[in-house]
């Protein structure tokens, strides 16, 4: 079984609204898929961490 689009949506709301930073987002993100997945993945995964930081005038 996948860890699919839905329960990665639903980490990623759960995980922002938590307060937690991006950076530890992703690190416990990549935790998650590896559990679901039993430390064992099917396929190639890239996951690629983007933190918009507007220029303040």
């Amino acid at each position: 079984m996948e860890f699919g689009l839905d329960r990665f949506t639903d980490f990623i709301i759960r995980s922002t609204a938590a307060g937690q930073r991006p950076a530890e987002v992703l690190r416990l993100l990549i935790h998650a898929i590896l559990d679901h997945q039993r430390n064992e993945l099917r396929d190639d995964a890239t996951i690629l961490l983007f933190e918009w930081r507007p220029q303040r005038r």
